[in-house]
């Protein structure tokens, strides 16, 4: 997969199997592994190969993926579509089929939903913090050590009609 590639090499990551006794050889070094954050869109639970290789990659190059739930880009609204309880239970019920390469599963719920294009074109706090307790609750129905995280507010957004500052939101 193309971006575990490029994740490779901004990290200068060597695989696993290349550096098996940790930092410079030394006997007992911990084993360091970074973190990338990927989207997952609702076309891609179409392609579970995919994601199992770049999972496997993952796994080869010590790299924990944080995978940011993500809907449809909706040309029409020119936003990101807000996210039904059925897609959140699909796109769960999708990871939860893959061979993650950490016991623990993160994934983050959406992104920046301070901001209207990333919310379906509107500001709903309040829908957002709803359908964040509920994927939370899916997500541990599962029985897959998911850590679910909030989605990244933008810090530097101001209060108008699109964005609403951070701390406001």
């Amino acid at each position: 997969t193309s971006e575990i590639e490029k994740a490779k090499e901004a990290l200068s990551i060597e695989e696993l199997s290349q550096e098996k006794n940790g930092q410079n050889g030394e006997e007992n070094a911990p084993e360091i592994w970074n973190y990338v954050t990927i989207p997952l869109t609702l076309a891609d639970i179409e392609d579970p190969e995919r994601w199992q290789e770049f999972f496997d990659a993952c796994r080869k190059l010590r790299i924990i993926p944080l995978v940011r739930l993500t809907t449809r880009f909706d040309p029409e609204t020119n936003s990101w579509s807000v996210p039904t309880k059925a897609d959140i239970v699909r796109l769960i019920s999708f990871l939860s089929n893959l061979q993650w390469p950490q016991e623990k599963k993160h994934i983050i719920v959406f992104n920046e939903v301070n901001h209207a294009k990333e919310w379906g074109g509107s500001i709903d706090p309040e829908q957002y913090a709803r359908l964040l307790v509920f994927t939370g609750q899916w997500a541990h129905t599962e029985m897959k050590n998911y850590v679910v995280l909030p989605a990244a507010l933008d810090l530097a957004a101001p209060n108008g009609k699109q964005t609403t500052e951070a701390f406001t939101y």
